[in-house]
């Protein structure tokens, strides 16, 4: 991703935090966010006919999008508490934490998810002026790609448990 479009994104990063500063977004990101924001409904409408791994990605995207997340919250509940104890569970029940805008409890999920998936960086969680929202937002993104990885390797979505 380009940080001043032209510039990595992670130099930037980089920076701000030599500087005790957080890093912020550039103004191609609101665009981005926008434009992929105007897509999301239509999306999370196809919530009924898509299969459980595709769910797990809408889920995802709904947390990431919570005003949109919220018309298919129920939905994402209840296949939460279908995959209960599993690691599509625990992105689920983080999904509903960020649509609900529970900071507290989606950093208490992130924290957890963190704890036994090895792929993400367990820097994520902790990162200084970064709001929990964010933070967990991006273990979210992480752990669903991880999922996506493994149930591509696996036959269905369930054969990822959490450890």
């Amino acid at each position: 991703m380009a940080g001043d479009r032209g510039e990595p994104s992670g130099i930037h990063a980089d920076r701000a935090a030599a500087l005790g500063q957080p890093p912020l977004p550039q103004a191609w990101a609101q665009e981005v966010n926008a434009v992929i924001g105007d897509e999301v409904p239509a999306l999370l409408a196809r919530w009924p006919i898509e299969p459980p791994a595709i769910r797990l990605v809408l889920a995802a995207l709904a947390a990431l999008f919570p005003h949109h997340g919220r018309a298919v919250a129920a939905h994402i509940t209840t296949m939460a508490d279908e995959y209960n104890r599993t690691q599509p569970g625990a992105l689920l029940h983080l999904a509903v934490a960020l649509i609900d805008a529970d900071d507290t409890r989606a950093v208490e999920l992130a924290r957890d998810i963190v704890a036994w998936d090895e792929e993400i960086d367990p820097a994520i969680i902790d990162a200084v002026g970064i709001p929990p929202a964010l933070r967990a937002g991006c273990v979210l993104a992480e752990l669903t790609l991880n999922i996506a990885l493994r149930t591509d390797r696996s036959s269905s979505v369930s054969d990822t448990s959490a450890s």
